[in-house]
């Protein structure tokens, strides 16, 4: 959705930068407005407002003005390579780097050769001319994901320095990252990451400074960098505690009694010799083998033997 919202501004502002240049009106409100929207688009396409995409928008509107009257196609051509130059700056690794400006280049050229071509062609066609540059300008965005300018810049910083407040940018570039892929009912202010960025600038100018007033600065810089990281961090939810129920000393676990099968037959030897007692609880079959000798036995033995 965001690369068909750079497409869409960087076609008006080329049909802009078009009309403008056709106008025969003086050139007191005509430069101006010139330079006022070529840095719109150069933010634009860096994806917020920092001071090169400023510069090089502007100087991407002065090349316009410079070589248009030479070569209108080369004129353009340069214009929207300076819209996409400051995004550049913004790519995570070289590799992203080589991977943008392969995209990057081929589309401005592109953008730069059918706006010009059809400038003076009517109105329909070069609406849609413009239409189809600024789609591939765009094709860069879409190609490569870029920090935004405040996560880059507290990444660099943090990259600069060293210890605690160098983790401490790096944990606030990731949390910045991630507050932009995936936004949240209460978002963090922008003041906030300003004042933050801004404070990793100045702590970043005086990583070589010596003396006693710059290690003072120093200190306290650290010290409001890690104040405002710690803010930024989520509070962690307080884990439930689960205790077990204590074991008393007078509970003693007792082993399961598994029930003794019917066809067992408890047997206990009474204190008089050769008798036998046994429980009612005796299998239905007949006794077999049985020795001749005189045995005193329970009613409810002799019962069951024949």
């Amino acid at each position: 959705m965001r690369s068909i919202t750079v497409a869409l501004v960087l076609s008006a502002a080329l049909v802009a930068l078009l009309a403008l240049g056709q106008l025969d009106a003086s050139p007191l409100w005509v430069a101006p407005l010139t330079v006022l929207i070529g840095v719109a688009a150069a933010c634009t396409a860096a994806g917020g407002v920092t001071w090169l995409a400023v510069v090089f928008g502007a100087l991407g509107t002065l090349a316009l003005g410079w070589l248009a009257p030479w070569n209108p196609s080369v004129a353009l051509v340069v214009t929207c390579v300076s819209w996409l130059v400051p995004r550049g700056f913004l790519t995570r690794s070289n590799r992203d780097l080589v991977v943008f400006a392969a995209a990057a280049i081929p589309g401005a050229i592109v953008a730069g050769l059918i706006a010009s071509h059809f400038a003076l062609a009517p109105f329909a066609q070069h609406l849609a001319a413009c239409v189809f540059a600024g789609a591939a300008l765009a094709v860069s965005h879409v190609v490569v994901r870029v920090d935004a300018p405040v996560a880059h810049g507290l990444f660099t910083a943090g990259r600069t320095l060293e210890g605690e407040v160098a983790q401490a940018l790096l944990d606030a570039a990731d949390a910045h990252r991630m507050s932009a892929q995936t936004p949240t009912d209460k978002p963090v202010p922008a003041a906030t990451w300003r004042a933050l960025l801004k404070d990793a600038d100045t702590r970043a100018s005086l990583r070589g400074a010596k003396g006693e007033d710059a290690e003072k600065k120093r200190a306290e810089l650290d010290k409001s960098i890690l104040d405002r990281v710690a803010a930024l961090r989520p509070a962690k939810a307080e884990e439930e505690k689960v205790e077990a129920p204590a074991k008393t000393d007078d509970a003693v676990e007792q082993p399961a009694q598994e029930p003794l099968p019917k066809t067992v037959v408890e047997t206990v030897v009474s204190d008089e010799p050769d008798v036998v007692q046994a429980s009612p609880q005796v299998d239905s079959e007949p006794v077999e083998n049985a020795e001749p000798k005189t045995v005193h036995a329970s009613p409810a033995v002799e019962a069951l033997v024949p």
